[in-house]
């Protein structure tokens, strides 16, 4: 087979998945990887770590020049795609320059939704880019009252953050908090969890306008509230970026729409990560899934096809894991079942805020969600997606999650491995 150029729009974990997985299948082909950023790639997850001090700066990059460089792969920063034209298999860069390729991956992953408000759009901040860091910490130095716009995941990560750089802190949203990933009873636990450190949080609020005055701000609401900060943070959601895929044929619904290989209405055009429309793992459904793990096994599919392979991506799965301050929070999958084909065990205590909850359809673990438990969210992920029958030993994964867990998983994989 002839020498195939592989160009990689995108930095992120899911591009590097598939970096490292085409260069093992494919040794001589051209890999090329670029990136709109002006960084050597890192996880946006990292970025409240960072903010609070938990993790220094030069820990955070995922890869090195020096690692390109052994791997034979190009990388380019500051590179920014602005049109892809699959009929002439070519994209063209905002300097202006062209570049051809035989097969194109599109990892570009998402950007923060703006803020609402024209007014003083520049003075409100944002939190998704390793830039927008460095803005925030420059502004925290002459600051010390924040408030967050927003109660999902970043908004909450963000506070515990600048809580821990002393800085008093608080959320508004319209929804309660982390509504998209726990039931509500659970959300009422990390809620008082986080007053408890001195997080306000005020839900139930719609946002009206916006006022400065002076070095501080004023927001006002229609239910006709006004609070006052020294910076406003947008953490609104994300979308896919993809504007420089406007008429370019390829398919787009809320994010690039692609099959189970991974790949789009064009053969030789792959996309994953955030910004990647693809199957659940549940259902016939299509959609957007912003998951460190989905990206990784989407990456190592797309670049199995790239090389030729025929591979499959099972679907992505929701899953998030939440650490405030002492309290470890994970859900997975589906957690408030509509249909009636499942089972529900739960188990809490009030006293200590602790919730278990596993929901099982047919013995097999289909979701799960655990407040304040000692649990590994990997070790749930992998009975979920193996399917691993559960039904005989459901009260003894409700009584002790870890040890069960693990012991269904060593099971499973004896009995593979005994097939093989």
């Amino acid at each position: 087979m002839s020498r195939r150029k592989h160009l990689i729009i995108g930095a992120g974990p899911a591009a590097l998945s598939a970096a490292d997985r085409l260069r093992n299948l494919c040794p001589d082909d051209e890999i090329k990887m670029v990136t709109e950023e002006n960084s050597l790639p890192y996880c946006p997850a990292v970025l409240p770590y960072l903010l609070a001090g938990k993790v220094q700066k030069e820990k955070v990059w995922l890869r090195t020049d020096d690692y390109f460089a052994s791997k034979k792969i190009v990388f380019l920063q500051g590179k920014r795609v602005i049109k892809v034209n699959p009929q002439e298999n070519r994209v063209t860069y905002l300097d202006g320059q062209e570049e051809s390729y035989d097969n194109l991956l599109i990892a570009t992953g998402a950007e923060a939704t703006s803020s609402p408000f024209d007014n003083i759009k520049e003075e409100i901040l944002s939190f998704h880019r390793l830039e927008d860091l460095y803005r925030l910490n420059k502004r925290l130095i002459s600051c010390e009252n924040v408030t967050i716009l927003g109660a999902g995941l970043v908004a909450v990560e963000l506070a515990v953050a600048l809580t821990q750089r002393g800085k008093k802190v608080r959320i508004l949203g319209r929804g309660r908090l982390l509504r998209a990933y726990f039931t509500e009873e659970a959300g009422n636990y990390l809620s008082e969890h986080m007053e408890r450190h001195g997080i306000e949080i005020i839900t139930g609020k719609t946002l009206s306008s916006f006022k400065k005055r002076g070095n501080s701000y004023e927001i006002d609401t229609e239910e006709g509230d006004t609070f006052k900060a020294d910076m406003i943070i947008a953490c609104l959601g994300v979308k896919p970026n993809l504007s420089f895929l406007t008429d370019s044929g390829i398919h787009i619904n809320h994010g690039v729409v692609v099959d189970r290989c991974l790949k789009t209405n064009f053969a030789n055009i792959f996309a994953i990560g955030d910004v990647a429309e693809s199957p659940a793992f549940f259902g016939e459904t299509f959609g957007v899934s912003p998951i460190l793990p989905n990206a990784l096994d989407q990456g190592r599919v797309a670049a199995e096809n790239m090389a030729g392979k025929v591979s499959y991506f099972q679907g992505w799965l929701p899953m998030n894991v939440l650490k405030l301050f002492d309290n470890l929070s994970f859900s997975i999958g589906i957690i408030s079942p509509e249909d009636g084909g499942a089972s529900i065990l739960e188990e809490k205590n009030g006293e200590k805020k602790t919730i278990k909850r596993l929901v099982i359809r047919d013995d097999s673990l289909v979701g799960a969600m655990f407040i304040n438990c000692d649990v590994e969210p990997g070790v749930i992920r992998y009975l979920i997606e193996r399917r691993v029958n559960v039904g005989d030993y459901a009260d003894a994964l409700m009584n002790k999650p870890r040890i069960t867990s693990f012991s269904l998983m060593i099971k499973k994989e004896t009995s593979v491995n005994q097939l093989v």
